[in-house]
């Protein structure tokens, strides 16, 4: 019972590790951040993105 709840959360922890893995590789991979920041300051503004 204990292993399995170990293991369990070991899966857990390595998949969410890899998710973050990946979200950074995609940030670093922005082919137009001046778009992207853009983006990011209208949205903090409550602007609808069309």
């Amino acid at each position: 019972m204990e292993t399995t709840v170990i293991v369990i959360i070991v899966l857990l922890a390595l998949a969410f590790i890899f998710f973050l893995i990946r979200r950074n590789a995609k940030d670093e991979n922005d082919i137009n951040p001046d778009l992207t920041d853009e983006l990011e300051k209208r949205k903090s503004e409550g602007k609808d993105i069309k």
